[in-house]
């Protein structure tokens, strides 16, 4: 699935909610120090398992985010359904 802007703007929002209950203004890179972001047009579905050593096709997923680094490529992954961008019957 592709994010629309709606949702790349909810994103934007709930970073920049963290950010101020931090007290921070704005968010820099734990790699590079850089500040620029680009939010992903996708997003990815991480594979949730009760057993570690299984290889799990279909089932239930994790969507998330993608949030990269401008300067250096860090990549920083966050939870679609905790921040309600995606109802957990839509991934």
């Amino acid at each position: 699935m592709v994010l629309n802007q709606s949702q790349k703007a909810k994103i934007q929002e709930k970073i920049k909610e963290a950010l101020s209950r931090k007290g921070r203004g704005s968010w820099e890179c734990s790699v590079c120090s850089h500040n620029a972001f680009t939010i992903s047009d996708g997003y990815v579905n991480f594979p949730a398992s009760d057993n570690p050593g299984q290889i799990v096709f279909g089932g239930k997923s994790l969507p998330n985010a993608i949030l990269v680094c401008d300067n250096c490529g860090n990549t920083y992954f966050f939870n679609l359904v905790v921040w309600g961008i995606i109802k957990d019957n839509e991934k």
